[in-house]
């Protein structure tokens, strides 16, 4: 969190507010599942391609094993899918197997953080009870496209392996993060200081989630009533009161009615703040804008002006022989030319290193940009939009 965000007033302790700072930058410990499953589906992903380089997969199934998970949840948990989906059929083929196997899928709607973990030991777990059911009681020519690619994917032992796999992170706490107390520079009273913070914030989702069904239940109410309904819930205001006496009761309620039109002025006060400040985000934001607009513009006169240097924009090899003969510094001139294409001309090419003078750190010599540009004004001169020639003209009329 920002220091500046943190409320203060003259009397405020500056080592106290860094120190709320630093706590706050925390990280949520369901996130990192998250990032774990991110990191595990791209890794996957990569070693899938390794692997399955030469296999011929089905057009109808993505070859992933982060599908395979969906598409197994998708088949086999009951209300799943409803079209294409056997859940409680699958169910019922688990409840008649000796013994009887409960099912350890759900489907992975509403459950986002935990699909990769628990739902991919979960189809670990049935995968041979999911062949089973598919061997047994569909015919591979009566089988549904959902059907087809989960047998697919459990008769293939990567996709298995997949789900087993993990992805390696948290780099703020490991040697050399943030969090790590054998890091230089690290407060080693960290860990005692912020034994209070809570690990997750399942707390504010939570409250974000009963925002959202209370705009849905009352769309006239406005923000404070909204929460006032969700703190007298999380505080359990209702308990609190039922303890206490009569006469504290009325006293408080007393209290409550006074201060509202004082909270109700806060709150519009808030309000007109937070229009002030969207109001003077959208002029910040039109303004970056006309800023980056006219820097394109200049960016493009100062090429249009730099490329005339070198007789103008080359339109086929005849031009490119001809001018290169005559410019002094070769490479400079067809540099030049490639960053009009990239630039002014807007040249979209499926292998963008053409529009580059350097791949993978390593500059391109003149014969490799020489090759790249003669690529470039082959693809412009075939191209089925306006013609280099026009546009170039055009360009020239509105700058020069």
């Amino acid at each position: 969190m920002k220091i500046e965000c943190l409320p203060t007033d003259d009397d405020t302790d500056m080592d106290l507010i860094k120190k709320m700072s630093a706590i706050n930058g925390f990280k949520c410990n369901l996130h990192v599942l998250v990032n774990f499953a991110t990191q595990a589906e791209s890794g996957l992903k990569l070693w899938e391609q390794n692997i399955l380089e030469s296999v011929d997969c089905s057009s109808f199934f993505s070859p992933s094993c982060c599908d395979f998970i969906r598409a197994s949840t998708k088949l086999c948990v009951p209300g799943a899918d409803e079209k294409s989906g056997y859940g409680l059929l699958f169910k019922t083929f688990l409840n008649q197997l000796e013994p009887p196997v409960d099912l350890q899928l759900t489907t992975f709607h509403g459950h986002r953080i935990n699909l990769l973990f628990s739902m991919g030991a979960s189809v670990f777990h049935h995968r041979n009870h999911i062949k089973l059911f598919i061997e047994n009681y569909f015919n591979k020519e009566d089988r549904n496209r959902l059907l087809c690619a989960v047998y697919n994917y459990v008769n293939n032992p990567v996709y298995l392996a997949g789900c087993r796999a993990l992805e390696r992170q948290l780099s703020d706490c490991l040697p050399g993060g943030i969090f790590n107390e054998n890091t230089e520079g690290v407060n080693k009273d960290l860990r005692v200081e912020s034994t209070t913070v809570a690990t997750t914030n399942i707390v504010s989702e939570r409250d974000f989630a009963n925002l959202d069904r209370l705009r849905r239940e009352k769309p006239n109410a406005n923000t404070i009533a909204l929460e006032g309904i969700i703190l007298f819930s999380n505080n359990k205001t209702l308990r609190w009161l039922d303890d206490m006496n009569v006469e504290k009761k009325a006293e408080v309620f007393k209290i409550a009615r006074e201060k509202t039109p004082e909270i109700i002025k806060q709150f519009r006060k808030r309000k007109e703040e937070i229009k002030k400040n969207h109001m003077l985000l959208l002029k910040q934001r039109k303004e970056e804008k006309e800023r980056k607009a006219l820097k394109k513009q200049e960016e493009v006169k100062a090429l249009t002006i730099e490329i005339q240097k070198y007789g103008g924009l080359w339109l086929n090899l005849k031009d490119l022989n001809l001018n290169l003969k005559k410019s002094e510094d070769k490479s400079e001139a067809v540099k030049t030319q490639i960053k009009f294409h990239k630039k002014v001309l807007k040249t979209n090419t499926e292998d963008k290193t053409l529009l580059q003078f350097s791949a993978n750190s390593i500059q391109f010599n003149f014969e490799e940009l020489l090759s790249h540009l003669k690529v470039l004004i082959n693809f412009s001169s075939h191209s089925k939009d306006m013609g280099m020639k026009k546009i170039f003209q055009t360009i020239m009329k509105i700058l020069l």
